[in-house]
């Protein structure tokens, strides 16, 4: 599926590292999305207040910050959707392929239960 081919094997050869940077970078993505909320509230505060108002105003007078606020948030809401929806389930399916194509234990381990599913059907068909 995702093999490559000549010079490409070479060069995108991936190896094995430890286990402790890839726990970091994962524990510090998932710590960098709770930051990114924060982030983009005092963001959007602040455009709000110092170059979007008057622009917003002239054209929805209504719009105040609380509704830009929720407006904005809904915006927020429907990138989760699409995320969990598409996003997620394409990211497993990769991570899974990339633990399945390098030495994953589990890889091993279903080898080995393959085996013994072989011998047991063998087993039943000697006895059936």
């Amino acid at each position: 599926m995702w093999k490559c081919k000549g010079i490409w094997t070479k060069a995108l050869k991936q190896y094995p590292a430890s286990k402790k940077i890839g726990g970091f970078k994962d524990i510090a993505m998932h710590t960098a999305a709770w930051l990114s909320f924060v982030n983009f509230g005092l963001i959007a505060v602040t455009a709000y207040h110092t170059t979007l108002r008057e622009f917003i105003l002239a054209y929805i007078p209504w719009m105040s910050l609380i509704i830009f606020m929720l407006f904005l948030s809904l915006c927020v809401v429907i990138f989760m959707v699409i995320e969990y929806k598409f996003i997620i389930p394409s990211t497993w399916a990769f991570r899974n392929w990339q633990q399945y194509e390098h030495k994953y234990p589990i890889k091993k381990d279903l080898g080995k239960l393959s085996k013994k599913l072989d011998e047991l059907e063998k087993l039943i068909k000697k006895e059936g």
